[in-house]
């Protein structure tokens, strides 16, 4: 519902487009992708946006914010009524390994034992790279969006090495 949703009625923050499409299923670290400047998505709804997301595969979002390739996260918390309350966007270059954090491999007994996930600590997120798209049940106009990307946009081009150091202080 929430991927229709958003496939429906987002746009992407980096460029002109009205929309985003979605990629097929099963694709790993990204949702959804601009077909005009291709930036890449991964979608996260929860009931509550809390200190933590849990994510995919551990070593698949390592490496996607080691090379620079990190998705930009949608960040989509509903309301009682699943209406969308909140959509927060945190562009994938403000992303670092300190917000990374590996959880425990699955038992022996699971279906993918020793399988390692990870979550994303929200709360280690810079201020500056969370842009609201949506606020307390009220969209945000798509150019107060996209002036906020272009102010941050800068973060892009810097390494990724360097990027760690620069969201941590």
């Amino acid at each position: 519902m929430s991927e229709r949703w958003l496939e429906t009625n987002m746009y992407c923050p980096a460029c002109s487009s009205n929309h985003l499409s979605a990629h097929s299923n099963n694709t790993t670290v990204r949702d959804f992708f601009c077909p005009k400047c291709d930036e890449q998505f991964q979608l996260k709804c929860m009931k509550r946006l809390g200190g933590k997301v849990t994510d995919g595969a551990y070593q698949n979002m390592i490496t996607a914010v080691l090379s620079g390739g990190a998705p930009n996260f949608l960040f989509l918390n509903y309301a009682q009524d699943f209406s969308v309350a909140n959509l927060l966007l945190v562009p994938g270059f403000f992303f670092s390994e300190s917000i990374i954090e590996k959880r425990k491999p699955l038992s022996n007994t699971a279906r993918r034992a020793g399988w390692v996930g990870c979550n994303i600590l929200v709360r280690g997120l810079a201020e500056e790279g969370r842009i609201k798209i949506v606020d307390s049940g009220a969209p945000v106009h798509k150019n107060t969006v996209r002036e906020e990307w272009k102010r941050i946009g800068f973060m892009k081009e810097i390494k990724p090495a360097e990027k760690g150091w620069i969201n941590d202080i």
